[in-house]
């Protein structure tokens, strides 16, 4: 089950599409930035963005390398897991922010999700939460109608026979390009968590299992508070590196 998700974007560059194609079927209103042809990716820097119908930035990245798994000597190495590392040889846009409850209700009116411990985690401004791979695939599908894109998922009745790799329309993260995100700064360092390598994450930067939880999960980080109990409003915490919130 997908507790959370955020959007990705195939650029016609990345699956090799003739130059004079746009990179989208921009919203009426998008700037020229993001109608830009589909070669001018040459031209753009990381964390450029477009934005959808539904005002959803999503920022460019031009590609790196992601470590995926760990090495023997990490002590937090899992028993089956094999360290190996993944090129992202292709542009692709990732959505800086999750999708929320209100962004999915728009797919989905009747989407709703039941509180934790008499938490509410069903407001509009927090992460839509409880919707598994399938649903999530279909929202994207959904945006890409929406915004004019080819389908990037082939789904019967709500489930997904297939995949176009070579449509432009919204997806969800690869592991490798969720991996890179996330474990990476903007220059291309490494980092072992999303807020840097102490095991402990500084002081408001970001929405994670801690003391306040402690109530609702059996495993919390101690010595940290987000000031939310559950999951907070998407983008209340300062973003990365990359500009990238959340992670």
């Amino acid at each position: 089950v997908l507790k959370r998700f955020r959007v990705q974007l195939r650029t016609i560059a990345e699956a090799g599409a003739a130059p004079q194609a746009p990179v989208t079927g921009a919203a009426p209103g998008a700037s020229a930035t993001n109608a830009a042809p589909a070669m001018a990716f040459q031209q753009m820097a990381d964390g450029e963005a477009l934005t959808t119908s539904l005002g959803q930035v999503l920022r460019l990245f031009t590609g790196g390398r992601a470590r995926l798994g760990a090495p023997r000597g990490d002590a937090r190495r899992r028993a089956d897991e094999v360290e190996r590392t993944a090129a992202l040889q292709r542009p692709f846009y990732l959505a800086a922010r999750e999708v929320s409850n209100g962004e999915f209700r728009r797919f989905l009116a009747t989407h709703h999700v039941a509180p934790l411990g008499g938490v509410t985690l069903d407001d509009d401004a927090q992460p839509v939460a409880n919707v598994d791979w399938a649903l999530a695939a279909q929202y994207c599908n959904w945006l890409s109608l929406r915004d004019g894109l080819p389908l990037f998922y082939q789904i019967s009745y709500g489930t997904v026979l297939g995949v176009n790799p070579a449509a432009t329309g919204y997806r969800l993260p690869t592991e490798a390009e969720w991996e890179w995100a996330a474990g990476s700064e903007a220059n291309g360092a490494r980092r072992a968590h999303p807020w840097g390598d102490a095991p402990t994450p500084p002081p408001r930067s970001g929405n994670y299992a801690d003391g306040s939880a402690a109530s609702l999960l059996g495993e919390v980080l101690r010595g940290y508070d987000d000031g939310f109990a559950a999951a907070a409003p998407i983008g209340s915490f300062a973003p990365d590196t990359r500009g990238l919130y959340d992670l």
